[in-house]
């Protein structure tokens, strides 16, 4: 047994791949070429925004610079997947088109799968039994389908549909199908709910389904009013893993929040008032408002960016404090495993994403750190980086 396996992961909308105590950076050539082009295109209009006419036609926008130039040509990875014999499947995005790339890790070789412009693939899954690829196809009005293709990229469709958001397909092992079935995989379906106009107004409770791609037989495995099942796998036991978390019913009012809001709103309007006196005292004079250990500190901080220009600094402090919020946010999330019997045991908590090796042991993230979860119920701290989204053992 490896003491420490091969891991591909998702962070801040980048891919990475830890194979000893450090991660390394995946660069795309697909997606260096896309940036390439997309500048190539600003270049060639940049005389229609030249000029005080262009300025004076654009607002003024010019005194803070073009957005297009400030910020980098966006495009987020969203998918990742073991491929086997040292690949690996990633999908995409890059707003106007997406793709599924093959990366063989020794030699850094990348080959192109697929692409389109019309529809959108993510959340990539693969079997070592099969050459299948299973994926989350993206429709228009916020709704999601569960689609399989070829291992070459051809005959991709959807094989579920609906008004509903369906995700996290995973194939599941050739040793936990019944006899005479095939390509079967489990995935996480929502409900979308609207109203009499057709306006969505909430999603339901997730629920983990199964379904046989060839025989379009489908069977819920798991569901609750209460709470949301995510990220569903199985082992070749046939034991269900999957995300437990508790329901949140967005469009459901919460008088007590509401009560909350009230009792606090003039908290929150004073300490605005005072934020707003803070900046201008410090940005005047030099000094802060408050003179207090924190405040000062912080107050010094921001200072200093300002005084060198460095915007992308307070960005990024602010990136850091979001990332702690949702680390904080997700500790009611559950990983279980449910026996065919039912019989349910709670592996960890606060999980975000994680995965399963054949040999027994669990691989998970709470966005902040990934680690190795042993039968006897050990974790092990392999790496720490910020926004892990999705983890896979590769």
């Amino acid at each position: 047994m490896s003491d420490r396996p091969s891991i591909a992961f998702l962070a801040h909308g980048q891919l990475f791949v830890l194979d000893g105590d450090r991660p390394r950076t995946i660069e795309s050539k697909f997606a260096d070429q896309y940036r390439a082009r997309v500048r190539s295109m600003q270049r060639k209009q940049a005389w229609k925004e030249e000029g005080a006419g262009a300025r004076f036609m654009r607002g003024g926008a010019s005194l803070w610079g073009d957005q297009n130039e400030l910020e980098s040509v966006p495009v987020a990875y969203t998918g990742v997947a073991r491929r086997g014999d040292g690949k690996i499947l990633y999908t995409l995005s890059t707003g106007v088109v997406g793709g599924l790339l093959e990366l063989e890790l020794a030699t850094g070789e990348e080959r192109r799968i697929f692409h389109a412009a019309d529809r959108r693939i993510e959340q990539i899954a693969t079997s070592r039994d099969h050459d299948v690829i299973a994926c989350t196809m993206r429709g228009k009005g916020g709704i999601s389908s569960i689609a399989v293709m070829a291992g070459d990229g051809s005959e991709l469709f959807a094989v579920t549909d609906g008004d509903v958001i369906d995700l996290a397909p995973q194939w599941l092992p050739e040793a936990a199908t019944r006899e005479g079935q095939h390509h079967q995989l489990v995935y996480q379906s929502a409900g979308i709910g609207r109203n009499d106009q057709g306006v969505f107004v909430a999603v339901g409770p997730a629920s983990v389904a199964l379904i046989d791609a060839e025989a379009g037989q489908m069977q819920v495995l798991r569901e609750d009013a209460a709470r949301d099942f995510l990220l569903p796998r199985m082992d070749a036991a046939r034991t269900l893993y999957c995300v437990r978390k508790p329901y949140a019913d967005a469009a459901k009012p919460s008088f007590a929040r509401f009560a909350l809001d009230v009792l606090t709103f003039p908290l929150r309007l004073a300490m605005a008032v005072l934020g707003y006196l803070s900046f201008f005292t410090l940005r005047y004079t030099g000094r802060p408002l408050f003179s207090g250990g924190d405040a000062r500190r912080r107050a010094a901080d921001i200072r200093q960016m300002m005084m060198t220009g460095n915007l992308a600094a307070a960005q990024e402090e602010a990136s850091r404090e979001a990332e702690r919020a949702a680390v904080e946010a997700i500790r009611d999330w559950e990983l279980v495993a449910i026996a065919e019997d039912g019989t349910e045991r709670v592996l960890a908590k606060g999980v975000r994403a994680y995965d399963l090796l054949p040999d027994g042991r669990i691989v998970w993230t709470d966005g902040a750190a990934i680690r190795l979860l042993d039968p006897e119920g050990k974790s092990t701290t392999l790496c720490e980086e910020r926004a892990i989204t999705e983890v896979v053992a590769i």
